[in-house]
C-alpha cells in the first residue's frame, strides 16, 4: 500500500528490531496513519528521496516531550529526506486543519488523524524536523506481551471486488482522494475516482457498474456533495450514498435530510465484522445495473475517529 501511495524516485526502507514489538491497536487505523505519514513525506520530496521507518521497542520516562508518559512502548520512526518544517510551524502540524498548503491542495488531516490514533491507542506522536534536510514524526504506542494472532492472508484483488462491488470516490482533493481509495479498496471495493459531482453524474450515467458513492460534501464546480446526494436519489433511487465531511454545520444540514454523513478523518474501523454481516444480505437488484445484487458497505464500516 505504502510503495503504490509514493512515487518512483522515492524508496522504502523498513528496519524492523529483532525484539518482539507487538502492539494492541486497530489495524485499519495503524494502516491509515502510516499511510498518512508516507502522503506527508511524498509531498515533502517533490524531487525523490528516501523514507525510512524503523521500529524498535522504547521505555519512555515520562518526558514533557512525550507528554510524561511512562511504560514500555514501541517506536515507530518515520524519516524522510524533504524539504522539513520550519520551526514556527512545527508546533502546529498536529492541529486539525492546520495547512501551509494552498486552498484545495489539501485539508490538514492526515497528521491530525495521526496524532488522534496515537493517542486514543494510549500513546502519542512527537516530530523533529530540519529545513532542508527533512522530517522525523515518531509514533509511540504501548507495548504489549500477548501473542498477536495469526494473520490471514487477504483474498487476491479479483475476489475482493467480485464479494463488494464497485465504489465511486468524490473528492476533489487528490491526498484525501487516495486515502478514502484505500479504505474501500481493504474493505473488498475496486475503486473508481472522479474530482467533482458533475463527473460523478457523467460516470454514473455510463457506467452501470457502480454500487456506491462516497462524496465529500464541500467541492469546487457549482454543486456540492448534498446537491450530488439529492441528485443521485432523483436518478438512481437505490444507490447508495454516503458523504463526508471536516466541518459540522455541513454535517448537520445532511444528517437533517436523511444523508449517512462520516466526519474526516474516518477509518475503516470494524471492516471485518461488518463485512461478515454482509455475507447473508441481499439487496433487489436495480433496474440501472445488474450488478446491484451485491450488498453495500454500512455506515459502520467507516466510523468516525472519536
Amino acid at each position: 500500500m505504502l510503495s503504490r501511495s509514493l512515487r518512483g524516485d522515492i524508496s522504502i526502507e523498513v528496519l524492523v528490531s529483532d525484539q518482539p514489538c507487538a502492539v494492541k491497536v486497530d489495524p485499519s487505523e495503524f494502516e491509515l496513519a502510516l499511510l498518512n505519514l508516507a502522503v506527508n513525506a511524498r509531498d515533502a520530496m517533490s524531487k525523490g528521496g528516501s523514507l525510512t521507518i524503523t521500529v524498535k521497542p522504547a521505555l519512555l520516562e515520562g518526558r514533557a516531550d512525550e507528554e510524561e508518559l511512562r511504560g514500555e512502548f514501541v517506536a515507530i520512526r518515520v524519516a524522510d529526506t524533504g524539504t522539513g518544517i520550519a520551526p514556527d510551524i512545527l508546533p502546529h502540524v498536529f492541529e486539525p486543519f492546520f495547512t501551509t498548503k494552498e486552498v484545495g491542495k489539501g485539508t490538514g488531516l492526515g497528521l491530525s488523524q495521526v496524532y488522534g490514533f496515537a493517542k486514543q491507542s494510549g500513546g502519542t506522536a512527537t516530530v523533529s524536523s530540519s529545513l532542508g534536510r527533512g522530517t522525523v514524526i515518531t509514533l509511540y504506542l504501548p507495548r504489549t506481551r500477548e501473542t498477536p494472532a495469526a494473520s490471514i492472508a487477504p483474498a487476491g484483488p479479483e475476489a475482493a471486488a467480485q464479494r463488494a462491488g464497485t465504489a465511486l470516490v468524490v473528492e476533489d482533493n487528490p491526498e484525501v482522494a487516495e486515502v478514502a481509495a484505500a479504505y474501500f479498496e481493504q474493505l473488498g471495493y475496486s475503486v473508481k475516482q472522479v474530482a467533482n459531482a458533475r463527473e460523478a453524474l457523467e460516470l454514473l450515467g455510463n457506467d452501470p457498474r457502480i454500487d456506491l458513492v462516497f462524496s465529500d460534501i464541500l467541492m469546487p464546480g457549482g454543486m456540492t456533495g448534498l446537491e450530488l446526494g439529492h441528485a443521485i436519489r432523483r436518478l438512481y433511487p437505490e444507490m447508495p450514498v454516503l458523504l463526508t465531511t471536516g466541518y459540522s454545520s455541513s454535517a448537520q444540514d445532511a444528517v437533517r435530510e436523511g444523508f449517512v454523513v462520516l466526519q474526516k478523518p474516518s477509518t475503516s474501523r470494524r471492516s471485518s465484522d461488518a463485512r461478515a454481516k454482509r455475507a447473508g444480505q441481499s439487496r433487489r437488484r436495480s433496474p440501472r445495473s445488474a450488478h446491484w445484487g451485491r450488498p453495500a458497505i454500512t455506515s459502520q464500516e467507516l466510523a468516525p475517529l472519536d
